[in-house]
């Protein structure tokens, strides 16, 4: 009886002294303990017990889990420390920071209420995280949070001597905004709704809805892409996005909406927060949508716009992870099926699946822009392909941005398709497609493209794959980009020796390309070769023919392959009158001959002398047509032309005229009419003209005492 007299007469003293005596370093020991128990506190880190419980002159570390079971307050340029890792918890009492006192949380404080007076300062760190289930009350100007605040009841700024100021890197919520001072750059706090989230970096749209417009931002500034964005809701004006943006974390508020414009793309490379009642809208345009890429975590829901085509074939694939048949109801949708070698049944539930990465078609009878919403997709993504039937394989875009298929020149992380050829194959709908046939790009050298292919697949595009075995095939965020990225969108350095022969008839065309590059071979090469898709039955379908009987719609050969002949193939589901093309004839030697002999009519065309010719074609002609040669035919009539032939190679214009045309002047002129090159007695044959301009649109003209021929040159 006698030892518990003596040790609660020694808990009371400790607690009575506690109030008189000087200040001390105190840390906390053990592990959910409480504030007011004496042998919750040690003098050193990791000691014993001091017997003593904080008072308002001490400076204090939280370095466990402690319970606040007190109003306390910090005065006399005391100190309260948070480590990460740690906790200061208390739902029915409050902290009050007053005259040069600090608190600095790097960990985790909830508790019922905080105060700051003039001189307090206070410091949430990146990693802390404060919750305060009734309000803050702030009269300090040196208020930093870098890390989370979170005010469930009123944030208030009360204006005593200083206009008071909270600032920093990190997020502030708070059921209500008020007062004077700033929160995070924002003066007027009546800007803010209740329920919101402000950042370092904040959208007020109090000056138009430009989001490059710095005064629609707290501070006048725009926003930075290590930056943290939060959105809010603007009676006035919502953020449009018309180019390549990037930020670090994004919160869109309730009752706050991004737009981001078929030209615009936005990089989150934080997390991003749609809150219930917020919106980020990704525009659909006529050939191209807005981009999102998001590189951390995502909650709450986006809409991406799709533009369906009246009576036009889209190729999509979902950019969300749980998308429904149903955005496509009333519309015709199906699957590819790589083992039955054809496409699917048409998808009658609206409640079917869209799987992630999977192609699909869709087909309409009227234009419409339907919306994809949900979860965007983002990280690692998979799909397996098949060579149980025909090998083609229908996959698709994930993603709500573009993907970079790369070059063998500049090779795209973020892909593993060990399992599938090179070459890509989309149908384009875009202003200058619906050709009737697939798009192609092959990532050989710096790229080879066919029918307008591009090592950029845009959002939601579907694509067609040839499987090498069965497999599958990888992509991630290495892999994304931004459709309107600058000097990603097309194949820009000079395509040397290439000939690019094109069909046109039924008012489509089909392309096919022939490369000469001594890193392929004359058999198949995976990067550099692209086998023939066959598209519309009724479009012309044009290809060259290897070796062992392939047909490929782009041909990369050893340039030893110029001494001999190439089969140039042609077929189409209807008969008719079609015009064939040849360009690219700048990129070969200008002293190689270049015929294409057609084996039917037992002619030869000197592509140098005229590129375009028509030809009559039937459907039980030999599609091995015509042959590509290099040297000038024996036992096959030239095909007798009327005007010169044109075209340009690095350094100089080539005109080579027959003698209809002899002793004729050559003029180059710009669109101006100025002339900027030319010759005044050009000889029958070969005439080269120096020229050093610009690329662009020229006009050149041949004239003799007889006749005059004008046309248009493309220099590049």
């Amino acid at each position: 009886m006698k030892k518990l007299f003596i040790t609660l007469f020694t808990l009371i003293l400790a607690s009575q002294v506690s109030f008189s005596r000087s200040a001390q370093n105190l840390y906390s020991i053990g592990n959910n303990v409480n504030w007011s128990n004496p042998s919750s506190w040690s003098a050193t880190i990791g000691g014993s017990s001091c017997m003593m419980v904080p008072q308002d002159n001490d400076s204090i570390f939280i370095t466990s889990n402690v319970s606040l079971n007190v109003d306390f307050t910090l005065s006399n340029g005391s100190y309260l420390y948070i480590k990460p890792g740690c906790s200061l918890t208390s739902a029915n009492n409050k902290l009050d920071v007053t005259e040069n006192s600090a608190l600095i949380c790097n960990g985790y404080m909830k508790i019922f209420q905080l105060e700051a007076g003039i001189t307090a300062k206070i410091k949430i760190g990146t990693n802390g995280n404060v919750i305060l289930l009734n309000n803050f009350i702030n009269n300090s100007t040196m208020v930093t949070i870098d890390g989370k605040l979170e005010v469930d009841g009123i944030l208030q700024n009360i204006n005593q001597q200083e206009i008071p100021a909270v600032f920093g890197n990190g997020t502030i919520t708070a059921g209500t905004f008020s007062g004077t001072g700033s929160i995070m750059g924002i003066t007027d706090l009546s800007l803010i709704p209740s329920q919101s989230s402000v950042t370092e970096c904040t959208w007020i749209g109090s000056h138009n809805n430009n989001w490059a417009d710095p005064l629609n931002w707290s501070y006048d500034r725009l926003p930075k892409p290590e930056q943290h964005i939060s959105i809010l809701s603007s009676l006035t004006n919502s953020p449009r996005i018309s180019s390549i943006t990037s930020c670090n974390n994004l919160i869109v508020n309730s009752g706050a909406s991004i737009v981001i414009l078929p030209e615009g793309g936005l990089t989150i490379t934080g997390a991003l927060t749609v809150a219930e009642g917020g919106e980020v809208r990704i525009k659909a345009g006529e050939s191209t949508n807005g981009s999102l890429i998001t590189m951390g975590n995502s909650s709450g829901n986006i809409v991406f716009e799709y533009n369906v085509i009246k009576n036009k074939q889209c190729d999509v694939s979902s950019p969300i992870s749980d998308a429904q048949s149903s955005v496509f109801l009333n519309m015709y949708l199906r699957g590819y099926d790589e083992p039955s070698a054809g496409w699917g049944q048409y998808i009658i539930p609206t409640n079917a699946s869209l799987g992630v990465m999977e192609g699909y078609e869709v087909f309409s009878t009227y234009s419409d822009t339907r919306e994809f919403v949900g979860q965007p997709n983002s990280g690692e993504n998979q799909i397996n392909v098949s060579t149980s039937g025909n090998g083609w394989n229908f996959v698709g875009n994930p993603y709500p941005s573009a993907l970079n298929w790369g070059s063998q020149l500049e090779p795209t992380a973020g892909w593993s398709r060990d399992d599938v050829y090179g070459a890509i194959y989309y149908w384009d709908n875009s202003a200058n497609g619906n050709a009737g046939n697939y798009a192609v790009y092959c990532p050989g050298g710096n790229g080879i493209s066919a029918n307008g292919g591009s090592k950029v697949i845009l959002p939601t595009q579907g694509f067609f794959v040839k499987a090498k075995r069965s497999g599958n095939i990888h992509v991630s965020d290495g892999a994304r980009m931004h459709p309107g990225t600058p000097g990603q969108n097309e194949n820009s350095l000079y395509e040397a020796s290439t000939l690019r022969f094109i069909a046109k008839g039924n008012s489509m065309t089909d392309e096919s390309v022939l490369q000469f590059n001594n890193d392929a071979t004359t058999g198949f090469d995976s990067d550099f070769d692209a086998l023939k898709l066959t598209g519309n039955e009724n479009a012309p379908s044009l290809f060259t023919r290897l070796e062992d009987g392939t047909n490929v719609s782009i041909n990369s050969m050893p340039t030893s392959s110029l001494n001999g002949d190439i089969p140039v193939g042609f077929s189409c589901g209807k008969a008719g009158t079609y015009t064939f093309e040849v360009h690219g004839l700048n990129t070969m030697n200008p002293d190689l001959p270049l015929y294409l002999m057609d084996t039917k009519n037992n002619t030869a065309i000197s592509l140098r002398n005229d590129s375009i010719f028509s030809f009559d074609y039937r459907i039980n002609d030999d599609p091995i047509r015509f042959l590509l040669h290099f040297s000038s035919p024996t036992g096959i009539s030239p095909v007798e032309i009327d005007h010169p032939s044109v075209y340009a190679t690095p350094g100089f214009i080539n005109v080579e005229t027959g003698s209809k045309y002899a002793n004729s002047s050559i003029n180059v002129y710009d669109l101006t009419g100025r002339q900027i090159a030319g010759v005044s007695s050009a000889d029958q044959g070969l005439n080269r003209i120096p020229f050093d301009g610009n690329t662009g649109n020229y006009i050149l003209k041949v004239i003799n005492h007889t006749n005059s021929y004008t046309t248009k040159l493309w220099i590049y």
